[in-house]
C-alpha cells in the first residue's frame, strides 16, 4: 500500500443504521488536491488507498463494499453490501450498487440505475435510466441498459448491444452484436439474439433464436 491519502473526518452521517464518515485528502492524487473533502463511507476497508480511487460529494459507500484501484463513485450514488466498484468504473448520478455486484472496467452506472445481487457489469457497459440489472445478469462489451429496462436471472448482454423501454432480458437468454431490445419486449428462456437488428413492441420470445443481419 501506498502512503495513506485520505482520513476520516468527525463529520458523520446515518445511513440505513450505519455511522458513515467524510473522508478528507491528505495528499494529491489525480484530480483530488490536499484538504479535499471527499464522500461519505464507514471505514477505511470500504476506500483503497492505493490507485486514483476516490468517493466524491455526498456519495455514500457502506457496510463490506469496496472501492479501489481507479475507481470512482460520485454525487449521491450509493455502494452497499459486498458490491465491488473497481477498475475505472464510475457510479454516479443516483445509482445503486449492492449485493455481491461488481462493477469493473470502464463501466458507468448513473441516473437512478440499480445493480444488485450477483450482477457483472464491466467492459465499457453502460446502465442507466431507471433501468435494473440483477440476478446473475452479466452486461459487458459496450452495451447499453437504459430507462426502466431490466436484465436478470442468469441473462448475458454483451457486444454493441442497447436494451431500452421497458424491455426485459432474463433467465439464460444470450444477446450480443449490433441489437436493439426495446418496447416491452421480453427475452427469456435461452433466447439468443445477435447480428444487427432490433425488436421492439409487446412480444415475447422464449427458447428461441433470432439472427440479423
Amino acid at each position: 500500500m501506498r502512503d495513506r491519502k485520505y482520513k476520516l473526518t468527525d463529520d458523520t452521517i446515518m445511513s440505513h443504521d450505519h455511522i458513515l464518515h467524510r473522508i478528507y485528502a491528505v495528499r494529491d492524487f489525480s484530480d483530488v488536491k490536499y484538504g479535499d473533502k471527499g464522500g461519505y463511507i464507514e471505514s477505511e476497508d470500504n476506500l483503497s488507498h492505493d490507485g486514483n480511487c476516490w468517493v466524491y460529494d455526498d456519495a455514500r459507500v457502506i457496510g463490506n463494499a469496496r472501492v479501489y484501484d481507479d475507481a470512482s463513485v460520485r454525487e449521491h450514488a450509493f455502494v452497499s453490501c459486498c458490491a465491488q466498484v473497481c477498475g475505472e468504473a464510475d457510479v454516479y448520478g443516483k445509482a445503486c450498487v449492492g449485493g455481491q455486484s461488481v462493477v469493473s472496467g470502464q463501466a458507468r452506472i448513473y441516473h437512478n440505475a440499480i445493480v444488485i445481487d450477483n450482477a457483472r457489469v464491466h467492459g465499457a457497459s453502460r446502465v442507466l435510466g431507471n433501468s435494473k440489472i440483477a440476478d446473475y445478469a452479466n452486461i459487458h462489451g459496450n452495451s447499453r441498459v437504459d430507462c426502466y429496462a431490466s436484465v436478470f436471472g442468469h441473462a448475458n448482454v454483451h457486444g454493441n448491444v442497447m436494451v431500452s423501454d421497458c424491455a426485459m432480458v432474463r433467465d439464460n437468454c444470450d444477446v450480443s452484436g449490433t441489437y436493439h431490445i426495446g418496447g416491452h419486449v421480453e427475452l427469456c428462456g435461452y433466447t439468443t439474439v445477435s447480428g444487427t437488428g432490433s425488436l421492439s413492441g409487446y412480444d415475447k420470445y422464449s427458447n428461441c433464436r433470432i439472427s440479423g443481419i
